[in-house]
């Protein structure tokens, strides 16, 4: 992409294929979709100056693993949905929400490290990551959505935080595994 760019359109590469793309940082605005459906993009660098990963950005690439930059204060929803080969996130300090079903059907997502910024989980956010087998909310995260963690079949273990607010419906349903939810004292 060359430099004189600035901003990148809803869905400009959607359903493309390429394997990897360095997005220089030049580039201010990212819209919404932008690689949806990029099946054999597994490596993107993003540019600094972007602070929000938009509506459905990744959704159903073939990113094998992420790590969410402190530059970034919010995961928008569907970012990273149906991204069924995603095994690791990563999130430095920065992110606050994580928007709804944002990493929602990523199958083999087995790794996550929330930022320890982090104070919205929305609905559905990681429903169905079905080989997620544990996660820790660090003590910032305050509300859990509705079908946070559903249908996460292999979850065993949760950590939630001291300053929790809400845990809203049906949060861990279909979370057969469950075994242990800790509770710290807030």
């Amino acid at each position: 992409i060359p430099t004189q760019v600035k901003r990148i359109a809803d869905y400009a590469f959607a359903h493309v294929t390429f394997n990897s793309l360095t997005i220089p940082d030049s580039i201010s605005f990212i819209g919404k979709y932008v690689f949806d459906g990029c099946w054999t993009l597994d490596k993107i660098t993003m540019p600094t100056a972007i602070t929000e990963l938009s509506e459905g950005l990744f959704s159903g690439s073939a990113l094998f693993s992420y790590t969410v930059k402190s530059s970034i204060k919010k995961i928008d929803s569907y970012v990273f949905k149906s991204c069924v080969n995603l095994r690791n996130i990563q999130m430095e300090p920065g992110v606050t929400d994580i928007g709804d079903e944002a990493f929602s059907m990523c199958y083999d997502l087995q790794d996550v490290q929330l930022a320890p910024t982090v104070k919205t989980i929305g609905n559905s956010a990681f429903a169905r990551c079905e080989k997620l087998q544990q996660i820790f909310l660090p003590d910032s995260v305050e509300d859990l959505g509705e079908y946070a963690f559903a249908c996460c079949e292999s979850l065993k273990s949760i950590r939630l935080s001291p300053n929790i607010r809400s845990i809203n419906a049906e949060t861990f349903y279909g979370c057969s595994a469950l075994e242990q939810i800790v509770v710290p004292r807030g």
